[in-house]
């Protein structure tokens, strides 16, 4: 009984119906669509897997940005990583005329700063003045990137630049005398730069000088009014008394051959007793100079000069700040003085 049942049930299963070229698109498409069924929701799963990638990637990348503005912005926090963190994105700390400040320029002298200060044991940070100082410390390094900001502007308008050559020649007159690894262990160790960030100083600082040189005009013509009175004879400082306050005449008296006062004991040096010499521009570039040798022994020499001061690029930049063109992006007391400057290339 049980082998006819068998024998019945499998006559009864239908069988598949024969494929002929007719019927083959059918059929294709018959097992195409059981296998869909398999297929599509794992395509929906990776779809939505995809999506949720973007939002949360978005959404981590939307808190890392709040949480720099707040650090940068509002707590201003100058640790390595955040100074580390604007070399590498340009961020802005200020603008002047339109033009930006690097937040990365302005914490290089800042942080140059407190690490100086902190080295020769000049502020305390635990105490409430150390707090006060490094306060009034922000405001000068914040004028400083203000100024390279502000200059890099006119040079790019007047076709200025510093070729790397004039970058090499400064460093290595700042050396006085040392070895590049020396140089660089020094400027490391008191002003916490990097060899790349005291050329970064040096570039900024030629710059500046040179805009100031470039826009001040007044100070050209004083020079060449200088000029002709020493060709006609006139003392240094008899020049000083007919122009009055628009230059400067020091006597430096005896000082040492070795002085280094950015060039200008080396150009009295190279002159004979009792004569003038040419305009000389020392490393400060801070206007231009005569210098008149007076008398010398062999260790020591005495000199006169007489300064023009460069007065119309910081004039130009007060009178920005007065007229509130100068935006600030984080809170800073312009007011604020510090009893000791920011550093530059040469610690001056």
């Amino acid at each position: 009984m049980k082998k006819l049942q068998l024998k019945r049930k499998k006559k009864e299963v239908a069988l598949p119906p024969r494929i002929t070229n007719e019927t083959v698109a059918e059929h294709r498409e018959r097992i195409l669509a059981g296998g869909r069924r398999f297929k599509y929701p794992i395509q929906y799963s990776r779809h939505r897997l995809v999506i949720n990638t973007i939002l949360i990637s978005m959404a981590a990348l939307l808190l890392a940005a709040l949480v720099v503005w707040h650090q940068l912005y509002i707590a201003q926090n100058s640790s390595n990583l955040f100074y580390r963190l604007t070399r590498i994105v340009p961020l802005p700390v200020a603008s002047v005329e339109g033009e930006s400040v690097r937040y990365s320029d302005y914490l290089m002298r800042y942080r140059s700063s407190l690490h100086y200060l902190e080295g020769m044991k000049q502020i305390d940070l635990s105490k409430r003045e150390g707090r006060n100082q490094a306060e009034s410390i922000k405001s000068l390094a914040m004028n400083s990137a203000v100024a390279d900001a502000y200059a890099q502007k006119i040079a790019e308008e007047r076709s200025i630049s510093i070729d790397q050559k004039r970058v090499d020649e400064f460093e290595k007159l700042s050396q006085a005398g040392l070895s590049q690894d020396a140089y660089e262990s020094v400027t490391q160790d008191v002003f916490n730069w990097t060899p790349e960030e005291a050329r970064h100083i040096i570039r900024q600082t030629l710059l500046r000088q040179d805009v100031a040189f470039a826009v001040d005009e007044n100070a050209a013509n004083l020079k060449r009014q200088v000029t002709e009175a020493i060709a006609s004879g006139k003392s240094l400082e008899q020049i000083s008394k007919d122009m009055g306050q628009s230059v400067m005449y020091a006597d430096q008296g005896f000082i040492s051959k070795e002085n280094e006062d950015g060039g200008l004991t080396d150009a009295a040096i190279k002159l004979e007793k009792g004569k003038t010499s040419e305009v000389v521009r020392t490393s400060a570039g801070d206007g231009y100079y005569f210098v008149h040798h007076i008398e010398s022994n062999e260790e020591q020499i005495h000199y006169a000069y007489l300064k023009i001061p460069l007065t119309k690029f910081e004039n130009d930049l007060k009178k920005l700040r007065e007229a509130n063109k100068v935006d600030y992006h984080i809170k800073i007391n312009p007011a604020s003085t510090a009893t000791t400057p920011v550093p530059n290339s040469r610690g001056e």
